[in-house]
């Protein structure tokens, strides 16, 4: 900058020596204030244009980093709101989850039960079926003892047949014997009754008795 009173130097690096111009006449005091004057508000001027200028790319500077820090701050907020959106959804998928979990564990404690029904009804199962092992163990025991009685039985039946058709031959002879006999006795009794009352009875002599002696005996038998 440069002094206006009473200073030797101005601006561009001028002095009073310099401004005094070459001729008869010696320049005054006011004249050479004047030319102070005017280089100083040159010099103003070209300070207030620099001025001007640096104002103008401040402001420019200014707008754009206005405009910088509101897209900023646009941006900002349209992350804010995703961000709150990306929460809502992630909170929405965690709620999701957390029934999906829920429902797993209802499923799972489910299974269990019904695995537990399961295994409780195989070891029922085993029971029974050892159960039904022993049964079917003593049944064939069972089987074999009936088994060796039906073949007894079936043997006494033999037995008891065989000495029912003993019986029956044993009874026809009997018959046959008894019609022998009878028809024996009748001749016997015709024969008496021609030989007239004093004879004595064919009872008498043993023939009756005999016969029924032997069918006694054959009935015994």
């Amino acid at each position: 900058g440069a002094s206006i009173g009473g200073s030797s130097t101005l601006v561009g690096g001028s002095t009073d020596e310099e401004l005094v111009p070459m001729g008869p006449t010696k320049p005054t005091r006011l004249s050479i204030l004047e030319q102070e004057h005017v280089l100083l508000k040159k010099q103003v001027e070209c300070e207030r244009g620099e001025l001007l200028r640096v104002r103008e790319a401040l402001e420019g500077e200014c707008a754009n980093r206005l405009t910088e820090v509101r897209n900023l701050a646009e941006a900002v907020d349209i992350g804010k709101k995703d961000a709150w959106a990306m929460q809502e959804v992630a909170t929405e998928r965690i709620r999701e989850a957390e029934l999906e979990v829920q429902a797993f564990q209802e499923e799972l404690a489910q299974a269990e039960a019904a695995c537990m029904v399961e295994r409780q009804a195989s070891l029922e199962a085993n029971e029974a079926q050892v159960q039904t092992a022993e049964e079917l163990r003593l049944l064939e025991e069972n089987s074999r003892i009936v088994l060796g009685d039906c073949r007894a039985l079936q043997a006494k039946v033999q037995e008891l047949q065989s000495e029912r058709r003993n019986f029956r031959e044993s009874l026809v002879e009997f018959e046959e014997e008894r019609r022998v006999l009878q028809a024996h006795i009748k001749l016997l009794e015709e024969q008496r009754s021609d030989v007239g009352v004093h004879r004595q009875p064919l009872s008498d002599r043993g023939f009756e008795p005999l016969a029924v002696d032997r069918e006694e005996q054959l009935l015994a038998e």
